[in-house]
């Protein structure tokens, strides 16, 4: 399993800096750890306060083509996003640097700081292994757009061990992305305003879903099983901000796609 967990701050970028995707980033690094404990998994953590070495589109498409080369049809790619999202869904990918605005004089934003949800679908569909990404940014539900409901269809097989078997035996199956986002392809995401150690509202019940005490700041329970429809169905039923719209307040809805089959994470 490799896992990509990418949190950006955007202090000194010119635009509303972020306190809970670095922290995103570190507790669902660490949460993936322990919960693949039982196999070889490797973590990139990226931030964009990395001193000498700041995540910028360039760097991170460079990381995702030399990762592609190195995965197999068994591997396991999760890739993780906080950080802001433009209204097409792009990641703004720029680094932290007082003096360096992401956004020019004339209110038009750098366009060389941003991947689109095209151009990163495209690197992504060249993996031989499944991919499971994971977006918390703003407008993140265009990387689902097109779909009619936000429930992956996973009604015709509902064993979930002849599932993982299936996803992970046959070729057909072995180039598909699975993608969960914090909202719709029209909405923002949110974090809360004050904390010590905040997270994104929907990072804070993904956390939770794989089983992460953010207290103690380690995996506190063990699922035998999880999929990803168990776990965005843990999000929803357990996010603190509503994912429907109730009297005026903020709320975002996450969203998910799948392939035929629903991904199967862990199968003991």
């Amino acid at each position: 399993v490799i896992h990509i967990a990418i949190g950006l701050s955007y202090e000194g970028s010119g635009v509303q800096a972020l306190g809970a995707p670095p922290n995103d980033a570190i507790c669902l690094s660490r949460a993936f750890e322990q919960l693949y404990d039982d196999r070889p998994f490797h973590s990139i953590v990226l931030k964009d306060k990395n001193e000498g070495n700041p995540l910028t589109k360039k760097r991170l498409t460079d990381i995702l083509n030399d990762t592609m080369k190195r995965l197999t049809p068994s591997d396991l790619l999760i890739i993780t996003y906080s950080g802001h999202g433009w209204t097409d869904g792009s990641w703004a990918l720029h680094p932290a640097i007082v003096g360096q605005p992401i956004i020019g004089e004339e209110g038009q934003i750098n366009e060389s700081a941003l991947l689109g949800v095209e151009e990163l679908f495209a690197l992504l569909t060249q993996s031989p292994s499944p991919v499971l990404l994971i977006s918390d940014s703003c407008y993140s539900g265009n990387f689902v757009a097109g779909e009619t409901s936000s429930i992956s269809s996973n009604k015709t097989h509902q064993n979930l061990t002849d599932a993982y078997g299936r996803f992970f035996t046959s070729d057909r199956y072995s180039k598909e992305v699975f993608v969960m986002t914090a909202t719709t392809g029209e909405h923002s995401s949110y974090e809360p305003l004050f904390a010590d150690h905040a997270h994104g509202y929907f990072t804070s019940a993904l956390l939770e879903g794989l089983g992460w005490d953010c207290q103690q700041q380690e995996l506190t329970t063990r699922s035998n099983r999880l999929s990803t429809d168990e776990l965005y169905h843990y999000v929803l039923e357990h996010q603190l901000l509503p994912t429907k719209p109730s009297g005026g307040l903020l709320y975002q809805r996450p969203m998910i796609v799948g392939g035929p089959l629903d991904l199967v994470l862990v199968n003991r």
